[in-house]
């Protein structure tokens, strides 16, 4: 099964409201997650684990607000408490806990959506606004080898490419070549690339060729075409306009050319270390 983000989001929702119901669990789509022939303990460990993930850090204190998602998750599902018996254990009103509970659910989420992606089993043609979203309020910045990404990509994108009958092949380079970003970001840029090059029209085959440029890594997607002129609103399309969206974190637009009937689609990403900044300041909620 190939999840969306939306019946993912769904079934979620549904496995932690019988989360100790084993033959529902046993039922639930979200075993295509695991293992074949996985069993609803397996599903209920995991589960677990994402909300385990969470938990805020040992350093921050207990009675911080940075708590209150977990706990709620927790309680609320794994040690079925009652809404009104957490609001009196920690002191809020019904309004904060469900908004502290959908929060947490969200997070939990989107967890889980990365973990399909991770897997191969995500759509990623749908919910692309929302996620684009939540990548453009909190994008990570670390150290990456895009080769590691792309080989997710060709493994994803190959099937997609195989339904729709479509040639697909990527070439990047031998040696590292390391950005500093979110991968999950850089994995999604390419992936609506690649997709929104089909949206506009494919012969036969669609490459990807990924190479170093100076302090940048470009991006270039050849095998489109159309008959048609070259419409300005092309980037406003779902998967090119999240893809721009992506590609702003970083300083970097989409560029869409046509040469007679053939569309290539290309980004530079910066590949620059960013400064470290050091912040000295002695009030934690200034810091």
């Amino acid at each position: 099964m190939v999840f969306t983000y939306e019946n993912l989001a769904r079934y979620v929702r549904e496995a932690l409201a019988h989360f100790h119901d084993p033959a529902f669990l046993q039922t639930s789509p979200l075993i295509e997650l695991l293992d074949p022939g996985a069993t609803s303990e397996e599903l209920q460990d995991l589960l677990r684990k994402k909300i385990e993930s969470l938990r805020p850090d040992p350093i921050v204190p207990p009675e911080r607000p940075e708590w209150m998602a977990y706990r709620i998750l927790q309680r609320r599902y794994l040690h079925l408490e009652s809404p009104y018996a957490l609001c009196e254990e920690l002191g809020i009103s019904v309004a904060s806990l469900y908004r502290y509970q959908h929060q947490a659910m969200e997070a939990l989420i989107e967890s889980l959506w990365r973990e399909a992606i991770r897997r191969g089993k995500a759509n990623l043609t749908t919910k692309e606004d929302s996620l684009g979203a939540t990548y453009l309020e909190r994008s990570v910045c670390e150290p990456i080898d895009i080769r590691t990404v792309l080989q997710s990509v060709q493994q994803i994108f190959a099937r997609f490419a195989s339904q729709e009958g479509l040639g697909f092949s990527i070439t990047w380079p031998s040696s590292p070549l390391v950005l500093y970003g979110d991968p999950a970001v850089f994995h999604q840029i390419i992936l609506n690339m690649l997709v929104g090059a089909v949206r506009i029209g494919i012969e036969e085959t669609l490459h990807l060729e990924v190479q170093r440029q100076g302090s940048s890594v470009c991006c270039l997607v050849k095998g489109a075409c159309s008959s048609k002129p070259l419409d300005q609103n092309i980037l406003k399309q779902s998967e090119l306009d999240l893809c721009q969206k992506l590609l702003g974190i970083y300083g970097s637009q989409l560029q869409v050319r046509k040469r007679e009937e053939n569309i290539s689609l290309s980004c530079l990403i910066p590949s620059i270390k960013p400064p470290i900044v050091l912040i000295v300041e002695d009030y934690e909620d200034a810091r």
